[in-house]
């Protein structure tokens, strides 16, 4: 028994499908016209990574970041754009060609 919860482990009824994981990958494609930093950080603030941008290829990676994210701010060129994340993919057009999202 835990001295903390009174509760046996053995007591705890955990759904066969639950997913323990703390954290997940989330594939980034950004693309921007300049050679400047990147931000991206949680809604809340955290840096979850900071870059210079490759006007060639973009930024092109993954992430691994806290399960509970689920949206991301980008910073780029004096703009900030909130993005979804929940599934598993970061996508944006900075370059002015798409119009933002891809």
């Amino acid at each position: 028994m835990d001295a903390l919860t009174g509760v046996d482990i053995q007591e705890l009824n955990v759904p066969s499908d639950f997913n323990y994981q703390m954290s997940r990958n989330v594939s980034i494609n950004i693309i921007g016209a300049y050679r400047l930093p990147l931000t991206i950080r949680t809604t809340d603030g955290d840096v979850l990574l900071k870059a210079v941008m490759n006007p060639e290829f973009g930024i092109q990676t993954k992430l691994n970041i806290p399960g509970t994210v689920q949206s991301v701010v980008l910073a780029y060129q004096g703009q900030e754009v909130n993005i979804n994340i929940s599934s598993g993919v970061m996508q944006y057009d900075f370059s002015g060609g798409e119009g933002g999202r891809k």
